[in-house]
């Protein structure tokens, strides 16, 4: 793999949504796909929020992601990062747009 590192934004972390989503840095061949699942969780006021999230398994956390809408999409951006193909990068960084990386298909 010419790129062993995953760039991953997480909006939820076992199933608790993130005020702030937190960067990960994952290594590919760790990453376990899950699917898309709906997290559920209580704000401060006792208020139930929900947000649709890809979810993966990393390390014995499950950490999910707002931006891919199914593992299709998913897939395809993992392989183009892990394996090299078709990632819009300048200076080495992701291009991204509205939070999600931007790829070539």
């Amino acid at each position: 793999m010419p790129n062993y590192i995953f760039k991953f934004t997480a909006d939820t972390i076992d199933n608790k949504i993130q005020e702030h989503p937190k960067q990960f840095q994952l290594h590919c061949d760790l990453i376990k796909p899950i699917g898309i699942q709906v997290v559920r969780d209580y704000n401060g006021s006792e208020c139930i929020q929900a947000m649709t999230v890809f979810l993966i398994m990393y390390g014995g956390q499950l950490l999910g992601n707002k931006c891919y809408e199914s593992y299709a999409g998913f897939f395809q951006e993992w392989k183009a990062v892990c394996y090299g193909t078709g990632t819009l990068q300048v200076n080495g960084c992701n291009l991204r747009l509205n939070g999600c990386n931007l790829f070539l298909n």
